[in-house]
């Protein structure tokens, strides 16, 4: 999730490192979506919820797939 929000900031090219009110809107989408998904955002529930570590390359794939998405659609 972390590298999907950094890349949103990115696309969005804020360049004064401040989150701007667009990027923080769009961050918010893309934790709703991957809970929506998962259930949960954070290693640690998602770890639990998985049993164990096998499970990160999955979740790798669905943040970056919402952020591809937002990207497309809204930036």
């Amino acid at each position: 999730i972390t590298g999907g929000i950094m890349a949103l900031g990115l696309a969005s090219n804020n360049t004064n490192g401040a989150p701007s009110g667009s990027v923080a809107t769009l961050t918010i989408e893309l934790t709703k979506t991957f809970r929506a998904e998962h259930g949960c955002v954070r290693c640690q529930d998602l770890t639990m919820k998985y049993g164990g570590k096998t499970h990160c390359p999955k979740m790798i794939e669905t943040a970056t797939s919402i952020a591809e998405k937002i990207i497309q659609e809204k930036i």
